[in-house]
Parts: structure tokens; sequence; C-alpha cells
């Protein structure tokens, strides 16, 4: 007999910053609702990080790391690691685009 799950909603607050030189330049937060699988076990984590270093000229360099942290079940680790590897891989080309952007001026 398979046990259902229930899908529990919390509230959660959140804060985003940037960050530039080792400390956050600018600061918003934001209140929302999440909605968030509860796991009947422990959960397993697959984890995924990209780095990426960015030849700004001018011998200047700048070092962009992305990385996340997906809980799932064990059954689900290769779809986990698929939706990772996606989402760092898209966050590292922006951030990549950003940095160039910003050199650019």
């Amino acid at each position: 007999m398979q046990e259902k799950t229930e899908t529990t909603m919390w509230r959660v607050d959140r804060q985003f910053g940037e960050r530039g030189s080792g400390t956050i330049q600018k600061e918003t937060s934001e209140e929302g609702t999440l909605e968030v699988h509860k796991f009947v076990t422990d959960p397993a984590r697959v984890n995924v990080d990209f780095g990426f270093t960015v030849n700004m000229g001018n011998y200047e360099f700048v070092r962009i790391d992305v990385g996340i942290s997906v809980p799932c079940y064990k059954e689900e680790a290769d779809e986990a690691y698929e939706h990772a590897k996606e989402w760092a891989s898209s966050r590292v080309k922006e951030e990549i685009a950003d940095a160039k952007k910003v050199r650019s001026w």
C-alpha cells in the first residue's frame, strides 16, 4: 500500500542582495508564499556548481561561481540533477553576460 504525501504551504520571508567587493551593496526584501514538497524520509541532495573565469581585458579577470543544491528522493536524483544542471548553466551564462556589460562602460 502506497502512502499519500501531503503538500504543505509555508509562508517565507525572502531577502535578495547583490554582492560586490565582498559586501552586499543593495538589499531588498519581499514576502511570499511558496508551496514546498514535504519529504516523508530524509531527502537526498543533488549539488551542481559551475565556475568560470572571464578575461575582462587589460590583465583584469572576474571569477563567476554559481551553484544549486536540490533536495530530492533517491529515486528522483537523475531528474533533480538535470534540473540543477540546466538552472546553473543558464544562470552562469547570464552572470557572464552581465560581467561583460559592466566592463563595456
